[in-house]
């Protein structure tokens, strides 16, 4: 089965690029963490909740540009953090959407570079190891 939006760690032209700012697609829920319902209804007024809340999940502007550099490498210059860099690109496009900006960054790859990339950061993750198992 494929897929029109990747193709074998490709990222099609014809991808809209300016929803991957969505709050559906890029966010960092807790799939294991209830939302605050009382959030969803309006507002939480408990200071001491426990349950997540859209300053919880929601990316910044700069958390957004970070994540499609850390997938394309390539538009972040050498020698540049990808968080300073995503400021500077915040900063020269103020008043844009961050949509926006991330569409233009994807749109200036050439097809032949408009690979998804893994990043050095994250062949260098280390994997969680697995927690002992109690016996009974």
């Amino acid at each position: 089965m494929s897929d029109d939006k990747f193709d074998e760690g490709g990222i099609s032209p014809t991808y809209p690029y300016h929803l991957i700012a969505h709050r559906a697609l890029s966010n960092k829920l807790d799939p294991l963490k209830p939302l605050c319902y009382y959030e969803l209804l309006g507002r939480c007024a408990d200071a001491t909740c426990s349950m997540q809340h859209e300053e919880d999940y929601l990316l910044s502007d700069e958390e957004l540009i970070c994540s499609v550099l850390a997938y394309c490498p390539n538009l972040c210059p050498p020698k540049k953090m990808f968080s300073e860099y995503a400021r500077e690109i915040l900063k020269e496009n103020e008043g844009k959407p961050v949509g926006e900006i991330i569409e233009d960054m994807l749109k200036s790859l050439p097809d032949n570079e408009r690979r998804i990339r893994i990043c050095e950061m994250a062949t260098k993750c280390r994997q969680p190891s697995k927690l002992p198992t109690e016996t009974i």
